[in-house]
């Protein structure tokens, strides 16, 4: 059987587990091997073993991660109110009231009540200074604004 007075494995295997790994079935087949090299057998093999079962497991994983990886990372066509107030670490009210002081483009679908802003308008907005507003100029934008709903409506 095999000698285990080498160097003992870090984890308690039986002799003969490790002669099977080895491929080693007697006295002899170990007495091919020099002190030094029996352990190396055993690494070489479990080294193997170990890259041919990654090799089986890991792909379809790897595949999955990665996949999920892209499909965040894929930038969409179009922002709602709330991912915009995410993105600019705001409150979505800020966004809306940005909307329609019309310093952020957006738009609504036919049929949507729902805010649709572009990704590179978004951009162009949080990189624009601030705008000093007048607060007689915002109420009577909000007034004009107001009129120009009740005549459509």
């Amino acid at each position: 059987m095999c000698s285990t007075k080498e160097r003992q494995p870090s984890s308690n295997l039986d002799v003969a587990r490790l002669c099977e790994i080895r491929g080693m079935r007697s006295a002899s087949d170990e007495s091919n091997l020099q002190k030094g090299d029996q352990w190396t057998v055993f690494d070489t093999e479990f080294r193997q073993l170990l890259t041919d079962s990654l090799r089986e497991v890991l792909p379809p994983i790897i595949r999955d991660e990665l996949g999920t990886m892209q499909a965040q990372a894929r930038p969409k066509k179009h922002l709602t109110v709330a991912d915009v107030a995410d993105t600019a670490q705001c409150h979505p009210d800020t966004v809306r009231r940005a909307i329609r002081a019309g310093t952020l483009k957006a738009s609504k679908p036919k049929g949507s009540r729902r805010w649709l802003i572009d990704p590179g308008d978004l951009a162009r907005w949080m990189g624009a200074p601030s705008p000093k507003v007048d607060p007689a100029d915002a109420v009577e934008r909000e007034i004009t604004r107001a009129l120009q709903q009740r005549r459509r409506g």
